[in-house]
């Protein structure tokens, strides 16, 4: 998977992250606990990957897998933890909420568990911590610039205005199940793009549905009749796991988790080009119907 170049000025903490919890009065006193605690970062390499472990000069572990992009990198702090020899940051995947009216970006806490190991010679030596933590994380610094360009907004207005028109033509009786959807006009606002777009890509064929299950109803559902979905732009990539989610129609922070935190449990046969896997952009439509 290709890294972007001149990708870096959108990679940072953003100092201000809406909608995550504030730190509680006891946080830990070694170093860094109180500064990174409920911070965004993003990862060097994007790595999508929920459990990740790096040596004390920032290398993955062989079994690290790639990501895309930023979306893929970003981390959620929830705790940070300083055993013999190691840095341990728990936390989780942010749920990232596109806005297309106003090509904005926002972030909300995920369900979907991370962690991070670091080696450190001494996990009791300040110097020796900032030096493991940034050669895995980005510094902070500059806030993420959503990178869509004109055209793109342009066509995804005009592919998200389809959908809500074909979704209100549809019978309620007839609705149908969670899935891939025409992929036109797709954008990833971090910068990810991928070069085969099904529909859009001559010669590539559409994902094969392995196992996608429809997400169950939140807690907090509302109750009575509801059909309604959360639309996701996501890449499948070469092996067929669902990657760099974004919510691009939403229903609400707990019907998003829900949806995104299913749609990584998807399993799928990958996209093919000349009977070659190959990643693909899609947008996925999460289905909640209950009558």
């Amino acid at each position: 998977m290709k890294r972007l170049p001149g990708i870096l000025a959108l990679l940072a903490l953003l100092a201000t992250v809406p909608a995550f919890p504030q730190p509680s009065a006891n946080d830990q006193s070694l170093p860094f606990g109180n500064i990174l605690k409920n911070k965004l970062l993003i990862l060097r390499g994007f790595y999508g990957s929920e459990k990740l472990e790096f040596d004390a000069d920032g290398r993955a572990l062989p079994d690290a897998r790639l990501g895309f992009g930023p979306t893929d990198g970003t981390f959620h702090v929830i705790s940070i933890h300083y055993p013999p020899g190691k840095v341990v940051l728990e936390g989780d995947l942010p749920l990232l909420n596109y806005h297309l009216d106003t090509n904005s970006v926002s972030y909300a806490e995920g369900i979907v568990k991370r962690s991070v190991t670091i080696d450190v010679p001494d996990s009791t030596d300040q110097n020796a911590v900032e030096h493991a933590l940034w050669s895995v994380f980005y510094r902070p610094g500059k806030s993420i610039t959503p990178s869509c360009t004109a055209e793109e907004k342009a066509d995804f207005a005009a592919h998200m205005r389809r959908e809500r028109e074909r979704q209100g033509k549809k019978p309620k009786q007839q609705a149908e199940s969670s899935g891939p959807i025409p992929p036109s006009g797709i954008c990833f606002p971090l910068g990810e793009h991928v070069l085969h777009h099904v529909g859009k890509t001559e010669g590539v064929s559409a994902p094969i549905s392995i196992h996608t299950p429809d997400p169950s109803f939140p807690d907090n559902a509302p109750k009575g009749v509801f059909d309604d979905t959360v639309n996701v732009a996501a890449i499948i990539d070469e092996s067929g796991r669902v990657t760099t989610m974004t919510v691009v129609k939403s229903l609400g922070l707990s019907f998003d988790q829900v949806a995104v935190a299913k749609i990584r449990t998807w399993t799928m046969q990958p996209a093919l080009m000349n009977g070659k896997p190959v990643a693909v952009s899609v947008t996925i439509e999460m289905r909640f119907s209950r009558h």
